[in-house]
């Protein structure tokens, strides 16, 4: 497993196999929110908003790393 790579390589290295044959596979759709940033917030909400509407089932939310890393080591981010 590639843990030192974010959730956006995984989903691009993914994407990638699926074209290898797309009529056995399909790539998920995603995109990468900056919370800290209210524009880009509102564009991941349009986003969401467009996917559902189109028949689209909703989405996940992750954190960009992989791996989250709290202060109870890796995978634990309780505070």
């Amino acid at each position: 497993m590639h843990t030192a790579n974010n959730h956006v390589w995984h989903m691009e290295m993914l994407a990638r196999i699926c074209d290898a044959d797309p009529d056995l596979l399909l790539a998920a759709p995603f995109r990468v929110v900056d919370l800290t940033d209210k524009a880009d917030q509102e564009k991941g909400i349009q986003w969401w908003e467009e996917l559902t509407a189109s028949g689209g089932e909703g989405m996940v939310v992750k954190p960009l790393e992989f791996v989250t890393k709290g202060r109870k080591g890796a995978g634990a981010t309780c505070r």
